[in-house]
């Protein structure tokens, strides 16, 4: 009955060691964040128009994501 005792007792100040440290290592690495300006979401990429090629691959990969092509896999 004592070997249960002492190993509880173990148990505890185990936890109790393990969470003043992780309590401490959080205390100190506390750092204060500079504010910084959000980015304009209405700032859109200036995106090129796309050649016949990669339409027709864009196309096609559109249709394979949809599921569309079931019949047309070799």
């Amino acid at each position: 009955m004592s070997i249960i005792f002492f190993f509880a007792a173990f148990g505890l100040v185990a936890f109790f060691i393990v969470g003043y440290f992780v309590i401490l290592n959080a205390w100190n690495n506390i750092k204060e964040v500079e504010p910084k300006a959000m980015p304009d979401v209405y700032d859109l990429p200036n995106w090129e128009k796309l050649n016949p090629v990669a339409k027709q691959a864009n196309r096609e990969l559109n249709k394979m994501y949809k599921g569309k092509m079931r019949g047309e896999l070799v």
